[in-house]
C-alpha cells in the first residue's frame, strides 16, 4: 500500500512538472508570437509613415509633412496613433531630425529619422530607421508619366498621334488617358493612377505589352509643380532666379589652343534670357568636332525661351564633369529651368548636344541634366528630329507640371516616320505627353537619380535599429 502512495505521490510530481513546463512554455510562446506581431507591426508603421511622407512632402505647412514627435495626451508614445487593418495591436509613429527624437524635422532636410512603437497584447517591440541622405529622386521612378494636372475633365494626357510609335524600356505611369491612334506603344511596367477620377481608356497590356504588369489604383499619384520644384531644388521664387542665375558662366573654346578645360574655354558673354542660335555668334569652334560650341559648365540656368534649331556646324556641350569650371565634386547637375507665362510658340531642342564625360570618357550619365519646363504654352516643349534627317540622342530627365491655374504644360517628343528616332536616355515627367512619328526612353531607374534632385518622397536607406 505504501509502495502504491508513493508510486502515485512521484507521478504526481512528475505530471504537475510537466504541466508547469507546458504552461510555461505557452505562456513563453505566446510571449514570443505576441513580440514578434509587434515587431512587424511597428515596420509596418514606419512603411506607413513614409507613404504618409510621400504623400505629403510638398504640402505648404511644414507641420503636415510628417508626423510629429510629440505625444498626445493620454498616450504612451510620441507620434501619430494607428493600426493596421486585420492586425492586433496599436503604433505610435513619428519623424524627427535627431536619432534621440528630441528635433522636430523641418519637412525639407533629407537628414531624417522614423520611429515607431508598437504594442500587441502588451508585448512592445521599437523600431528605428534614418540617417543622411534619405530623400528619393523625383525622377528614379518612371521612364514616362502623364500627371494631367488641372484638368478634371476625362481627357488623355499620354498621346501617340497618328502612327506614332513610343518605345519605353522602363516603367509608364499615368493620371489621366492614353492614347495611342495607329500606333503602337512598347513598355515593361505600367501604373494607371486615378481610376476614380479618370476613366478614359489607360495603358494596357496589349500587343507587344501582352505579358506586361499593369498596376490599377483609384487615386492619383501626386507630382509637384516646377515652381515647387524650384523652390525644393534652389530654395528660390521664378522672380529670383530670373535676376541671380548661372546663365552669365556658360562657356565656349578659346580661339588659341582650345581644349576642354578652364584655360582653354572661357564664358562667350551670353546675356539675357533667351536661349537660341544666334545667341552663338560670339562662340568658338570645338577642337575636335570643329562645330561652334556653346558649354554649360554644372549650374541653374533661366530661360524664357529656348529655339535651338539643328545646325550640322553647331552643337551644346554640356560639362557634367566641370572639367572648364576646375571640377564639380558635388556633382551638380545642369538644369534649365524655362518659364515664361506669355510665350506661346513652343520651345525646342533639335541641336547635337554631348557632354564633357561623353567626350573624356566615352559614356553618358543621364543623372546630369535637367529641364524643368513651365510655359503656359500650347506648344510645349520638344525634342525635335523632323528637320535633322538623323535619330537625337538625350542624357538627362524632363519635368513639365504645371502650377495651378495654368494650362497644362506639354512635352513633346518630334521623330520622323523612317528610322530616325528621337531617343531620351532617362525620364519624362509631364502633364501631357504628346508623341510623332518614333520616339524611344531608355530608363535607367535608380541610375538617373542625382542626390541634388528634388525628392519625390523618402526612401530606406539603411540606419535599421530595434528594441524590445
Amino acid at each position: 500500500m505504501l509502495a502504491v502512495v508513493a508510486i502515485t505521490l512521484v507521478a504526481s510530481m512528475v505530471l504537475g512538472a510537466i504541466l508547469l513546463n507546458v504552461r510555461n512554455q505557452y505562456t513563453l510562446t505566446w510571449a514570443r508570437t505576441n513580440s514578434e506581431a509587434a515587431l512587424l507591426l511597428a515596420e509596418g508603421a514606419i512603411n506607413d509613415e513614409i507613404s504618409y511622407i510621400n504623400l505629403h512632402l510638398y504640402d505648404a505647412n511644414a507641420n503636415t509633412r510628417s508626423s510629429q514627435n510629440t505625444t498626445a495626451s493620454g498616450e504612451p508614445f510620441k507620434g501619430r496613433k494607428g493600426s493596421i487593418s486585420g492586425t492586433d495591436g496599436q503604433f505610435w509613429v513619428f519623424t524627427s531630425a535627431d536619432a534621440a527624437g528630441n528635433t522636430a524635422w523641418d519637412g525639407n532636410s533629407s537628414t531624417l529619422y522614423i520611429t515607431a512603437n508598437a504594442r500587441v497584447n502588451g508585448a512592445w517591440r521599437q523600431v528605428q530607421i534614418g540617417g543622411p541622405n534619405m530623400y528619393s529622386s523625383i525622377f528614379t521612378n518612371y521612364g514616362v508619366f502623364g500627371v494631367n494636372n488641372n484638368n478634371g475633365t476625362n481627357t488623355s494626357n499620354v498621346i501617340l498621334n497618328g502612327n506614332a510609335n513610343l518605345h519605353c524600356n522602363g516603367t509608364v505611369g499615368t493620371n489621366g488617358g492614353v492614347s495611342t491612334g495607329t500606333g503602337q506603344m512598347h513598355f515593361e511596367h505600367a501604373s494607371n493612377c486615378n481610376g476614380n477620377g479618370n476613366n478614359q481608356t489607360k495603358f494596357v497590356a496589349k500587343g507587344t505589352c501582352a505579358n506586361k504588369p499593369v498596376v490599377t489604383q483609384a487615386t492619383s499619384r501626386p507630382f509637384p509643380s516646377c515652381t515647387e520644384m524650384l523652390k525644393k531644388s534652389c530654395n528660390k521664387t521664378w522672380s529670383q532666379l530670373s535676376s541671380s542665375n548661372d546663365n552669365s558662366k556658360i562657356r565656349t573654346f578659346n580661339s588659341s589652343n582650345p581644349t576642354l578645360t578652364s584655360s582653354g574655354t572661357k564664358t562667350c558673354g551670353f546675356t539675357g534670357s533667351n536661349l537660341n542660335t544666334s545667341k552663338m555668334s560670339n562662340c568658338n569652334k570645338s577642337p575636335d568636332t570643329k562645330k561652334t560650341a556653346m558649354i554649360f559648365p554644372p549650374g541653374d540656368y533661366y530661360f524664357t525661351n529656348v529655339e535651338l534649331d539643328y545646325m550640322s556646324t553647331h552643337e551644346i556641350i554640356l560639362d557634367d564633369q566641370g572639367a572648364t569650371v576646375g571640377g564639380n565634386p558635388d556633382e551638380k547637375p545642369i538644369r534649365f529651368w524655362l518659364r515664361n507665362t506669355s510665350y506661346n510658340d513652343g520651345d525646342y531642342i533639335s541641336m547635337p548636344m554631348r557632354s564633357s564625360k561623353e567626350i573624356n570618357t566615352g559614356t553618358c550619365d543621364p543623372k546630369n541634366f535637367r529641364i524643368f519646363y513651365s510655359n503656359d504654352s500650347s506648344n510645349g516643349f520638344r525634342f525635335d528630329v523632323s528637320n535633322r534627317k538623323a535619330p537625337m540622342n538625350v542624357y538627362g530627365a524632363v519635368y513639365a507640371v504645371s502650377d495651378s491655374g495654368m494650362s497644362r504644360c506639354r512635352a513633346v517628343f518630334v521623330g520622323d516616320e523612317d528610322s530616325n528616332e528621337c531617343v531620351l536616355n532617362g525620364g519624362l515627367i509631364a502633364d501631357r505627353v504628346s508623341i510623332y512619328g518614333n520616339a524611344r526612353i531608355n530608363f535607367p531607374g535608380n541610375n538617373l537619380g542625382n542626390k541634388n534632385d528634388p525628392p519625390s518622397g523618402v526612401q530606406y536607406n539603411g540606419g535599421y535599429k530595434c528594441r524590445g
